[in-house]
């Protein structure tokens, strides 16, 4: 072992309520989301943005709950860095879920075994959009893996 850094996982989590029909963007690992600004279209996206090290990120886990029972819509989270993405196209780790008639409250979803790689500084942040008839209230929580290089 010598005293050499041996790089280790991380498991990075957070979660946040929000509105049915709307969309948001975080700071990942915490509990700190933004709804964009009318006036300055997507800018909270990048009010949410946190530099990561060099690295990757892969599997993203995500569970939703409701207030009430979806008639029709999807909700999605995915993993957003300023190398890979613009305003509206993402890293392709994302999880979409389609809750239009089913019976229940709680839904989860997981993408596994896709990797996205962060360049040294990136800025990531978490995007969390609904299409929700029904509910009013959505809580989400997530998780994602981090690898340092």
């Amino acid at each position: 072992m010598g005293g050499e850094f041996q790089p280790y996982i991380q498991l990075i989590t957070g979660g946040a309520d929000m509105r049915a029909m709307d969309q948001m963007h975080g700071v990942p690992g915490t509990g700190y989301f933004r709804y964009p600004d009318p006036a300055r279209g997507h800018f909270m996206q990048h009010a949410a943005q946190t530099a990561f090290p060099a690295g990757v990120i892969r599997n993203l886990r995500v569970r939703f709950r409701l207030d009430r029972k979806p008639e029709q819509g999807k909700a999605t989270i995915e993993i957003h860095s300023t190398s890979l993405t613009d305003d509206k196209t993402g890293t392709g780790l994302l999880v979409q879920i389609d809750m239009t008639g089913q019976d229940k409250l709680i839904f989860s979803g997981e993408k596994l075994g896709y990797d996205v790689r962060v360049e040294e500084n990136d800025a990531i942040s978490i995007k969390a959009d609904n299409s929700l008839i029904g509910p009013t209230l959505i809580g989400f929580t997530y998780s994602f893996e981090f690898e340092p290089a």
